[in-house]
């Protein structure tokens, strides 16, 4: 499934928790037995939806597992070999992070020009 604002899903974007809800309204609607998975940031929506009583497995492609209260932003700062990662000839998003009071992150224009849409 797409999660909101994503793919065919024409919905509003959403914070963690909207797009957990999201899965979890899906998983009451499934039954049992189901894999969720998820690729960067959704591994953060799976591992929050993924007590729901339909979950028989995880699966991380990429993603964030976080910890309880940890964002994705702070579990990949705190990746112990983030600091050995070249960044040469690559954009520094990290320095354009803009904090909202709400808890969501955006881009400042200095670096979302880097930004390009996957097509589909």
């Amino acid at each position: 499934m797409d999660l909101p604002g994503h793919g065919n899903d024409s919905g509003d974007f959403g914070d963690l928790h909207v797009d957990s809800t999201r899965v979890r309204k899906e998983l009451d609607r499934l039954g049992n037995g189901v894999v969720l998975v998820g690729h960067s940031y959704a591994g953060a929506v799976i591992t929050e939806a993924g007590d729901h009583p339909a979950v028989e497995h995880l699966v991380y492609v990429a993603g964030f597992p976080l910890d309880t209260d940890e964002s994705c932003v702070n579990a990949a700062l705190g990746d112990p070999g983030a600091d050995q990662i070249s960044r040469d000839g690559r954009p520094d998003f990290g320095s354009g992070f803009v904090y909202r009071s709400e808890g969501s992150v955006t881009l400042d224009d200095k670096v979302s020009h880097w930004v390009v849409p996957l097509s589909e």
